[in-house]
């Protein structure tokens, strides 16, 4: 599978170093890490969202007609879920978070500089 030998580059070359950076700009007080976290948390959600569209479409046992491999029980496929879900909510959240934390100070800049022009 292409597709996930790509994401683990990903994860090595950019999440990992991302997350490292993100963590260090977080302890210092530093709101310019709130761009790298956004592209982080969207990077990581999509690629966990691939992972929960693969395994939702392995067929199950229930249905395949003979017991392949590369199918899994109802059972299997719920904790494959319930262990993936937490992976994608959490970047989700951190990106949503640190985007409506950009937006308030993009509307303060926007409200320095409009009364600075108005002058």
């Amino acid at each position: 599978m292409a597709w996930f030998q790509s994401f683990q580059y990903l994860q090595l070359f950019f999440q990992i170093p991302a997350s490292v950076l993100a963590l260090r700009g977080l302890l210092k007080g530093d709101r310019g890490v709130y761009l790298l976290i956004i592209c982080y948390g969207v990077s990581t959600a999509t690629t966990v969202l691939a992972c929960l569209a693969t395994f939702w479409a392995v067929p199950s046992h229930e249905m395949a007609t003979s017991v392949d491999p590369a199918s899994l029980t109802s059972g299997e496929r719920l904790f494959l879920l319930g262990n993936y879900i937490p992976f994608l909510m959490f970047p989700v959240i951190m990106a949503v978070d640190c985007a409506m934390e950009v937006a308030k100070d993009m509307k303060v800049a926007h409200q320095i500089t409009g009364t600075a022009k108005a002058k």
